[in-house]
């Protein structure tokens, strides 16, 4: 019998999450709460059953397993607020591996890590807790990413790069091997990351 699981937001996030959680058919999705999604309204076969008022009925109803489908770019407060009311109910939040991502043997993930389509983590990784590494992103060996970290598809990080806690990697960005990058950082899309980065900087372009 599989173990029952709720998502928690039903926005384009989601749905790339649900779509690798039914090709891994390793859960019994039970629907999604969202309180900005009318009640019915269906992704992917999956409905809204309500907003996260009812997550605690969910959970006294048997289903103890949970993944936040809300994504951060930037700004992680509510996706924080969603882990830490999940958390207060009781929720498991499983991490989830879409089935075409390439993992090394020896990669370590913190909770509720998404790893999206196509995304490359090699050798001697450490993944923080409530991370987003999503599709097609590359993270090369030894690096060492904090939590609540979202690298954002086609993004590069080359090895032995520290990252801090709340960063976000835009789309296709690229940072240099041996660098660390702070807390709270915002990368660019497109961008070429040549140094350290301080905590709460925003940094576009070439980064020199």
């Amino acid at each position: 019998m599989k173990d029952k699981l709720v998502l928690i937001g039903a926005g384009g996030y989601c749905r790339g999450v649900l779509d690798s959680l039914l090709l891994l058919d390793s859960y019994e999705i039970v629907g999604i709460t969202d309180p900005a999604t009318p009640i019915g309204t269906d992704v992917y076969g999956i409905s809204v059953l309500g907003t996260d008022d009812i997550l605690p009925k969910l959970f006294e109803s048997g289903v103890k397993k949970a993944h936040i489908t809300v994504g951060s770019v930037g700004n992680c407060s509510l996706r924080k607020k969603l882990v830490e009311m999940a958390e207060n109910i009781g929720f498991e939040l499983v991490t989830i591996i879409d089935p075409n991502a390439v993992l090394a043997k020896d990669v370590r993930l913190g909770k509720m890590a998404y790893i999206g389509k196509s995304a490359t983590i090699n050798s001697d990784v450490e993944i923080g807790n409530y991370c987003i590494i999503n599709t097609g992103s590359i993270i090369e060996h030894g690096c060492r990413i904090g939590n609540f970290v979202h690298v954002a598809p086609g993004s590069v990080l080359v090895g032995d790069i520290h990252v801090g806690n709340e960063s976000h990697f835009g789309l296709n960005c690229s940072v240099l091997q041996g660098l660390t990058i702070g807390n709270r950082v915002i990368v660019g899309a497109g961008s070429t990351v040549l140094r350290n980065v301080n905590d709460g900087e925003t940094v576009v372009g070439i980064v020199k």
